[in-house]
């Protein structure tokens, strides 16, 4: 039989097996999920794919030498991963990390790491398919840094980490359109649904919403005179991310 099978990598869709070359193989016979009928394998691995997520496969292997067909090596069991969850755009500053997943009785949790690095730093909510994740004041949340989150798929003491998306922390950028004295009117377009601060020579005047699906903001300014600064600024938050200014001339 053939020695030292073992699963060397697996994903929602796939499970990869390989083991050690067996002298006399002409072949290898794959059983999959008990199938009486073997799959013929001309290598010392082999790529089970097209699965589902979260979903349980069994394997045997053996080796033909030509002649004869020898022992089935022992049963390898091994369980798919959850598919990869869908991020909405995170701006600098935001409490939460929100997006969907998966949902099932055994899916509570998901987890953030730094791309690349395998332990995570924070561990998020999975309520049915909505996924959280709190980053209000985490330290290791940086502007323009990648992220990669999973869902985790819990079975007793067994925690199998789905598949990872991969995200970037973005700052929100905001335009300003030219301020008259004769239209008195602050305006421009930034972030979706994200707050704009708003100051006139260096005086903090109000904080307004963007629209929710264009970005767009308008406030009617008043008093203004030819020289005035006006500067708005991006809010998530606590975080004043990016900003502009113009300065009225007419």
């Amino acid at each position: 039989m053939p020695q030292n099978v073992r699963i060397t990598e697996f994903t929602d869709t796939s499970i990869k097996y390989e083991w050690n070359a067996a002298d006399d193989a002409l072949e290898y016979l794959a059983y999959l999920d008990s199938a009486s009928v073997p799959i013929r394998v001309y290598d010392t691995g082999f790529l089970f794919e097209g699965l589902e997520q979260m979903t349980s496969h069994v394997a045997q292997f053996s080796v033909f030498d030509g002649y004869n067909e020898g022992a089935k090596s022992a049963q390898i069991l091994q369980k798919t991963r959850i598919t990869k969850p869908v991020l909405f755009i995170y701006y600098y500053g935001a409490t939460y990390l929100n997006g969907e997943g998966t949902a099932g009785d055994n899916i509570v949790n998901c987890r953030i790491y730094k791309h690349g690095n395998p332990s995570p730093f924070a561990t998020g909510t999975m309520t049915g398919s909505v996924l959280k994740i709190y980053l209000a004041g985490n330290a290791n949340i940086v502007p323009n840094e990648l992220y990669d989150v999973c869902v985790l798929d819990k079975s007793g003491t067994t925690t199998i980490e789905g598949m990872k998306t991969t995200f970037k922390v973005e700052i929100p950028q905001i335009s300003l359109n030219p301020v008259t004295t004769t239209q008195k009117v602050v305006s421009g377009v930034t972030a979706a649904n994200i707050q704009v601060r708003i100051s006139q020579n260096g005086t903090a005047k109000t904080i307004i919403w963007s629209d929710a699906e264009t970005g767009a903001y308008s406030w009617n300014v008043s008093p203004i005179v030819v020289g005035d600064v006006i500067k708005v600024e991006t809010k998530v938050g606590n975080e004043y991310s990016s900003s502009t200014d113009f300065k009225v001339v007419t």
